[in-house]
């Protein structure tokens, strides 16, 4: 098989793979989670005076919809690392074979000059950098846009405390 030939399986592969992915989150209703344009809306509040102008209902909506955004992060996170699994595991099957033939000081250096040597191997090691990068970029989001969450929370329930006492 020529190397453009492997390089299409595994795209084939992985389209299997994101296909059995979503499979699995329309299974388990995960693929309801999504993001909306109210999040945009909330992620540019850049002044206290904004969001002493929100009500306590406002600032209960504005933590329901980041919650949601957090998890649509987390869950796009969980598919990046499926994907680095996937292509790590493949990599590592592939260069199973290919390692022994190539001579370098240690195991690191003979795994980097097959995978060189390789088109299959040089594809799935793009396809685990970028879902790297990707998971990288999303990494602590999830926790900060909870801890945006409960921010809003802590808001509303003050707001709802000072509209009781001013209510009386």
């Amino acid at each position: 098989m020529s190397g453009k030939e492997e390089s299409l399986t595994i795209d084939k592969h992985l389209q299997q793979l994101e296909e059995s992915l979503t499979a699995y989150e329309t299974q388990h209703f995960i693929n309801h989670i999504a993001t909306n344009n109210e999040i945009a809306n909330i992620l540019s509040i850049t002044t206290s005076d904004e969001l002493r102008k929100k009500t306590a209902l406002e600032c209960g909506e504005m933590a329901f919809a980041l919650e949601q955004y957090s998890a649509y992060i987390q869950k796009t996170s969980n598919r990046q690392t499926a994907i680095m699994n996937w292509a790590e595991a493949r990599l590592n099957h592939l260069l199973s074979d290919l390692t022994p033939k190539v001579s370098a000081a240690s195991y690191v250096e003979r795994k980097a000059l097959a995978t060189r040597q390789d088109h299959a191997a040089q594809r799935l090691y793009q396809l685990k950098r970028r879902a790297q990068s990707q998971y990288d970029s999303l990494a602590y989001l999830p926790a900060r846009i909870n801890g945006m969450a409960k921010a809003l929370m802590s808001l509303q329930d003050t707001k709802r405390m000072y509209e009781r006492k001013h209510c009386e």
